[in-house]
């Protein structure tokens, strides 16, 4: 008479227990071709039966080392399989992709959301500004406060970018940019600074000039640009490019 196969009892109920009692449903399954990964209670990944050497990431079950299921979301239900390992989870309780070779998972500020970039972040002030792939080099162009430096940087190829350091609420000439450009705020050009005129609080209110025969007229309250031989006047209010009519009375 032939033998039956040994079973086992595997609990693989999916519903959240919301109390510390164990479940009382399983599933009976052979221990010689099959193994079990324990129950789902709402933040498992890697559950029930499944055959040996196969692995499971959520519903999706797959030959492979666990480092292959990205987890996420609530209660990781945003979990899903990366294509390869040369891929980099990224995963929050919002944004779910995987990151190419090179690219960077950023987590915003918020700790809630993530997203993949092109862009690579660093430390310049953990390692001497070191920790940046191959020849690339890390700028300090993250804002922070006028008395503490910034965490934030982004690594770049000081042979075709140069970095202008970081933002502290007060340059307008910062970051990285291409060689042979300028900047002025958050424009890019090609110039001498003399095309920016700074000014405002902060000189949040810089902008670029139409060209270099203009005049910066700039204080904390008015900004504009005075044609050749046009005066500009700063200690009466905002500043004002003088053409003779301001004031005049019709």
């Amino acid at each position: 008479m032939a033998q039956a196969a040994p079973t086992a009892w595997c609990v693989v109920m999916t519903a959240p227990v919301v109390t510390k009692s164990e479940s009382t449903s399983g599933t009976c399954f052979d221990p010689e071709t099959h193994v079990c990964f324990g129950g789902n209670y709402g933040y498992q990944v890697k559950y029930g039966v499944v055959p040996k050497a196969m692995n499971k990431c959520l519903d999706q079950v797959y030959r492979g080392p666990d480092e292959l299921c990205c987890a996420g979301g609530y209660a990781f239900q945003s979990s899903f399989l990366l294509s390869n390992l040369s891929m980099t989870c990224c995963n929050d309780m919002v944004g779910h992709e995987e990151c190419a070779p090179g690219a960077q998972c950023v987590k915003e500020s918020s700790g809630y959301e993530s997203h993949c970039t092109d862009v690579q972040k660093c430390d310049p002030h953990a390692n001497n500004g070191t920790g940046c792939p191959g020849s690339m080099v890390c700028c300090d162009d993250g804002s922070g406060s006028h008395s503490h430096k910034s965490f934030f940087g982004t690594c770049f190829d000081p042979e075709t970018h140069v970095c202008f350091g970081g933002n502290y609420g007060y340059q307008v000439k910062y970051g990285v940019v291409p060689k042979g450009m300028n900047r002025c705020l958050d424009q890019v050009y090609v110039g001498p600074d003399e095309l920016c005129c700074a000014g405002g609080y902060a000189f949040s209110g810089s902008f670029l000039l139409s060209n270099l025969s203009m005049t910066c007229c700039q204080n904390m309250a008015g900004h504009e640009e005075c044609a050749p031989g046009v005066k500009c006047v700063t200690d009466v209010g905002p500043a004002y490019c003088d053409t003779g009519t301001k004031w005049s009375v019709v």
